[in-house]
Formats: C-alpha cells, sequence, structure tokens
C-alpha cells in the first residue's frame, strides 16, 4: 500500500517458515518506463529450511484447474524460448475464464536456486487489457533465464477477484 512518503510502500506478512526472508518488489517507474528490481533481506533468528531441488514439474494443479508450461524447445540459460501455459478444467476442456490481473492474465515469477535472481514474465498480449476481459485456456510468453540453475516458478492468475498461485519446478 502506498504511505504518506511518495514512493515508499507498506506491507505486512505472516512468516510460514524460519529463516532470514528475502523480499523482491517488481516495479516499473512511470518516469522511467523501466522494470526495476528491489531486493531487502528480513533477517531472522532462526534457521532457514534446507533449499530443496527437485526434478522439473512443469504441471499442477490448483482449485480444481490443471496448468502446464510447454516449451517450443529445450530451456537453455542465456536463450530465450516460447512456452505456452495450458489451463485445462478436471474434464479436460479448455478454461478460458482468467481475469485481468495488474494488466495481465497470468504472472509467472521465477527464484533461482542462488536466492539472488528473479524473474517476472507475462503472457504475450495484442492489447491493453480491460477489467471485463477473460483470458485462456492458452497463454503464450517469452522465457528466458540469464542464469543456469534451478528455478521455483509460480503462475499467479485471478479467479472470481481471488490470486491463485500455481508452483512448479525447472532446472
Amino acid at each position: 500500500t502506498p504511505s504518506a512518503v511518495p514512493g515508499c510502500y507498506d506491507f505486512s506478512f505472516t512468516p510460514q517458515k524460519p529463516g532470514t526472508y528475502r523480499v523482491w518488489a517488481d516495479v516499473q517507474p512511470v518516469a522511467t518506463d523501466v522494470q526495476e528490481f528491489a531486493m531487502t533481506v528480513i533477517p531472522a533468528d532462526t534457521r532457514a529450511e534446507p533449499l530443496r531441488i527437485e526434478p522439473d514439474c512443469l504441471a499442477n494443479t490448483v482449485n480444481g484447474l490443471h496448468y502446464t508450461i510447454e516449451f517450443e524447445q529445450p530451456v537453455k540459460s542465456g536463450e530465450p524460448v516460447q512456452a505456452t501455459l495450458h489451463v485445462t478444467q478436471a474434464d479436460g476442456s479448455g478454461y478460458g475464464q482468467l481475469e485481468p490481473i495488474m494488466g495481465a492474465f497470468a504472472h509467472i515469477v521465477g527464484f533461482r536456486d542462488d536466492r539472488t535472481s528473479a524473474l517476472h514474465i507475462h503472457p504475450e498480449v495484442a492489447r491493453p487489457l480491460h477489467p471485463n476481459d477473460r483470458g485462456g485456456p492458452d497463454l503464450r510468453f517469452r522465457f528466458y533465464a540469464a542464469k543456469p540453475g534451478f528455478y521455483r516458478l509460480f503462475v499467479q492468475v485471478q479467479r472470481n477477484g481471488q490470486s491463485e498461485f500455481v508452483p512448479f519446478a525447472l532446472n
């Protein structure tokens, strides 16, 4: 939320796990129109759980919808690749009722295993979205990871006015 000081924002959260937290803010100032990442560390006296590096997981089900990410070619660091997020219902039919959230039908964020790199990707759209627009079942996007490693990816979508987060794993 914007604070009383221009350019400063307040937030609160309740830690779900022990350890130090790294907080990322992805902003695009109106004055420069350039995407920037700001990062800070919230220290803790507790020890963090070790990061689990997992095998690739590019399909998941959340709240009755099934999400898959398909890449057109193998993912390699330093090389952009086209991909599609598919959203289907339990019966296998496509789901086309994703609502716009922060100007897109989905946001894909990723965090590298070194905990110093972040990604933020939007699906490709032909025009600015309006609140009554609906998207899906297939959303195309361009994926780019500058460094090799394990990435924990999250797709954020909105349905019925509520955000939903779908986790994935990519090596």
